[in-house]
Parts: structure tokens; C-alpha cells; sequence
């Protein structure tokens, strides 16, 4: 349910729970427990991630995946996601560039 397991623990992410004080952001790889079986840091914690994925039957929308610093414990689990909308901007959404590989880009197990 969430990247450390399915128990959930707001001290293992940066959410709305793990602050004693106003959420706020912390720096990437704060949480050194926020991490997916992929290895993808910060999933459950920091920011919401916006992604070019559409939502069927809704125009001009689009899905965020992930948590933010100010996300409640629901968001947290890897399964949740969110909609918005392209003229809407919030503070705790942002985006995660990525790399496409192709197969070339790994060494088959004779290559290394």
C-alpha cells in the first residue's frame, strides 16, 4: 500500500502528519524510507506529481499522482491519485522529469 509497506507511518514521509509544525517541502530524499520497489524516492511525501495522462470523460483535466507536504494519510498510499485541471496551478503539485531507455541502454548479462 505505501513504499515501506502496509502499515501506514507518517515518520517514514513528508506529509501532512509528520510535521509538528505548518507542512511545509523538505529537500528530495528526506525521507529515506519513501522509496518504491523501483527505487523511485519521495512517492509518499513532498510533492504531487503531474503527469500528461488524461481523464476519460473529463475534458482539460489530467492526473497527479503521488503525495505532497501537505497531502492526508489517503494520498500517502501508491494507489491514489488525483485530478486537476490545466488551469489550475497549486504549490504542492510539480512534475518529475524522466529518462525513456531504450534496450541499449542496458547491458544484456554476457555484455558485462
Amino acid at each position: 500500500s505505501y513504499p515501506w509497506g502496509d502499515i501506514f507511518d507518517p515518520s517514514l514521509s513528508i506529509m501532512r502528519e509528520s510535521h509538528q509544525q505548518r507542512p511545509s517541502p523538505t529537500a528530495v530524499g528526506t525521507a529515506i524510507a519513501d522509496r518504491s520497489p523501483f527505487g523511485v524516492r519521495d512517492v509518499a511525501g513532498i510533492i504531487c506529481q503531474w503527469t500528461s495522462s488524461s481523464v476519460e470523460g473529463m475534458k482539460d483535466h489530467y492526473r497527479v499522482m503521488g503525495a505532497a507536504y501537505n497531502s492526508f494519510e489517503v494520498l500517502c498510499r501508491l494507489d491514489q491519485e488525483l485530478v486537476g485541471h490545466q488551469d489550475e496551478t497549486f504549490t504542492h503539485v510539480g512534475f518529475r522529469p524522466l529518462l525513456e531507455l531504450s534496450k541499449d541502454d542496458f547491458l544484456s548479462a554476457n555484455e558485462s
